[in-house]
């Protein structure tokens, strides 16, 4: 039920903005965004008060936690971070930079590396649109903050020891590409649909009904986690050409309407995003995929001089 309201909202995202100017969209996909971060801090704050640790991720049981929010969960956190982010630079709000800046720190502390790389790229493109002139005080002053918090944060704090410490736990050092069972998943569906034929390599073998029914088993009740995987496996390669067709579509019109530097690099860290995500395996978290696209069609919103058009043709002056 979540995927197909997913792809409802795919469509029903840009008709929506094209009702509204760009600003009042922006800023309310901002506050929804510092909403997540909010409750994800005190989610963290709670969970390691009370160590309330059910999901055990990756044999994590000290320090801070994050209670039942793992692995899969974490990845709204880039796209959140990154709206959040903006808001700050654009309107010089402190608590939405106060709140970026913990949610960071606690993103590093999850040993997610994807979500990790990505936060601190989104962060990245938005000070390189500031790399003007005109808008030279305002990048040193935000680098110096971050910088002055940056420094704080691992002298006075226990931040790097934690680090340190997750890291070995996650023995990241040992593991190789091929032990990744992410990437045994495709040699498995492979084998599936090529060597033993057990169903159909265009239609697939039923709608989201992964778990032990790929691999003979192999890997018990564990479920795809490629988007890859879990789209030719739920509906063979024509429900992956639908499906690519169906984004590429959304794409390509966002493309269009875009004009301006910030668009285009919001354009492209989106579509890195994107196919970060669908390689990694992301397709079941709806949340975070409808972040995307809350993004993604910023451009479809009404700029300045549509929205003051739209505004005179709705409420006339009267005579």
């Amino acid at each position: 039920m979540e995927v197909v309201t997913l792809f409802l909202l795919i469509g029903v995202i840009p008709e929506i903005y094209k009702k509204y100017p760009r600003d009042v969209v922006f800023k309310e996909v901002s506050f929804s965004a510092i909403l997540i971060l909010v409750l994800f801090i005190v989610n963290a704050l709670f969970s390691t008060l009370f160590k309330f640790n059910p999901g055990m991720m990756y044999g994590i049981s000290g320090g801070v936690l994050f209670g039942k929010i793992i692995f899969a969960n974490f990845n709204i956190m880039p796209l959140a971070c990154y709206v959040v982010f903006q808001r700050a630079i654009k309107d010089k709000k402190p608590l939405y930079l106060l709140v970026f800046l913990i949610t960071v720190f606690l993103v590093l502390l999850s040993l997610r590396r994807t979500v990790m790389l990505l936060t601190i790229l989104g962060a990245f493109v938005s000070l390189v649109n500031l790399v003007e002139f005109k808008n030279l005080k305002k990048l040193l002053g935000l680098v110096g903050v971050i910088s002055i918090v940056t420094l704080v944060v691992i002298t006075s704090t226990g931040f790097l020891g934690m680090l340190k410490e997750r890291y070995e736990l996650r023995n990241l050092d040992d593991k190789s590409l091929e032990e990744e069972q992410r990437i045994q998943e495709i040699g498995l569906v492979y084998n599936d649909l090529f060597v033993y034929y057990d169903y159909n390599p265009w239609f697939g073998f039923r709608l989201f009904d992964a778990k032990g029914n790929y691999g003979k088993g192999v890997f018990g009740d564990r479920n795809l986690h490629t988007d890859l995987t879990v789209l030719v496996h739920s509906g063979g390669f024509f429900g992956l050409f639908l499906y690519l067709s169906m984004v590429c579509t959304v794409f390509l019109s966002v493309w269009r309407r875009t004009s301006t530097k910030f668009d285009y690099m919001q354009f492209f860290f989106i579509l890195l995003v994107f196919s970060i995500f669908f390689v990694t395996g992301r397709f079941n978290n709806v949340q975070s995929s409808i972040m995307i696209y809350l993004i993604l069609c910023l451009p479809f919103a009404l700029d300045e001089i549509h929205s003051g058009r739209q505004k005179k043709v709705n409420f006339p002056e009267s005579v």
